[in-house]
């Protein structure tokens, strides 16, 4: 069999990327209109985004309606955002 992948956990191991993971949190906050600070953010980095996000605006629950799909844009938003920072911090050598 040969090796086709190899997948790491490099979040804060190998790449310091906890201000990257609230910068970006703050940025799809800011997407949907939603004023959030870097520095309401930081201390929850390493929470899921199930928890991040309703810590920081408590409207935007897992629930049916409106709030979970606002969670769910919310949370791709931050996905694609922080796959972004990821590779500039890889790249930069952080």
């Amino acid at each position: 069999m040969t090796l086709q992948a190899v997948i790491l956990d490099i979040g804060g191991t190998l790449v310091l990327s906890n201000d990257a993971h609230a910068q970006a949190w703050v940025e799809a906050f800011t997407l949907f209109g939603y004023e959030i600070q870097f520095e309401q953010v930081r201390p929850l980095i390493g929470m899921g985004g199930d928890r991040v996000i309703p810590k920081l605006v408590p409207e935007l629950s897992d629930e049916e309606g409106e709030g979970k799909e606002s969670q769910i844009n919310v949370k791709n938003s931050f996905l694609t955002n922080m796959a972004q920072r990821s590779l500039l911090l890889m790249a930069q050598g952080n």
